[in-house]
């Protein structure tokens, strides 16, 4: 781990039984996701590095949404 830290999307949570709902998922959380996953191929390989390309993916898509969110936000209050 970077510096012996934990990251902060671990800290605190009991992996085994923590469940994020969709609508909890924020960039935050996936940029911390990334993070721990880009320690874990620092120290374990390649292998994890699909997981790493999804995050980045996902973190895209999340973007995209609250652009288009604030676009049809903007033409609701464009036609008052």
């Amino acid at each position: 781990m970077l510096g012996g830290q934990i990251p902060l999307f671990f800290r605190g949570l009991n992996m085994k039984h923590t469940i994020i709902k969709d609508e909890e998922i924020n960039l935050e959380i996936i940029n911390e996701a990334s993070l721990a996953i880009a320690e874990i191929i620092q120290q374990y390989g390649d292998m994890y590095l699909p997981i790493f390309i999804r995050l980045l993916k996902e973190a895209e898509e999340y973007k995209n949404r609250q652009s288009y969110k604030e676009i049809a936000l903007q033409m609701l209050s464009n036609r008052s």
